[in-house]
């Protein structure tokens, strides 16, 4: 659930730049391709740079249909206000498949193929 007074209150609103500043500059010296987080209770995919961003937090409660920040990675990136899930498949090649799925009726939200960029 998300709170606006305690957004404007107590500080929430400063967790997004407290997370841009200190790890997305780890996240690019050590070329990560893929960044899974939870908190909003939603689906959403997005890219900057060469980082894929993924919040699924929708797997039960409430789901926000609300937005709270409009960061760059989201803007064109997909958005699904609904219960889901997520399955990931890696593959002897290095390769990431990545599904989610409507948690309700079974089916896909979203799809892509991550592929290493590094050598492991």
């Amino acid at each position: 659930y998300w709170e606006k007074g305690a957004w404007e209150g107590k500080g929430e609103k400063h967790w997004g730049s407290f997370v841009r500043d200190r790890y997305v500059p780890l996240f690019q010296q050590h070329n990560v391709d893929l960044v899974i987080s939870g908190h909003q209770h939603n689906y959403m995919r997005g890219q900057d740079d060469h980082m894929v961003y993924t919040i699924i937090g929708g797997a039960g409660g409430a789901l926000d249909s609300e937005q709270v920040e409009d960061y760059p990675a989201w803007v064109g990136g997909k958005v699904k206000i609904r219960h889901h899930y997520v399955l990931m498949k890696i593959t002897g090649d290095r390769r990431l498949i990545w599904e989610a799925y409507d948690a309700d009726c079974g089916s896909r939200l979203d799809a892509f193929v991550l592929h290493s960029r590094t050598e492991v």
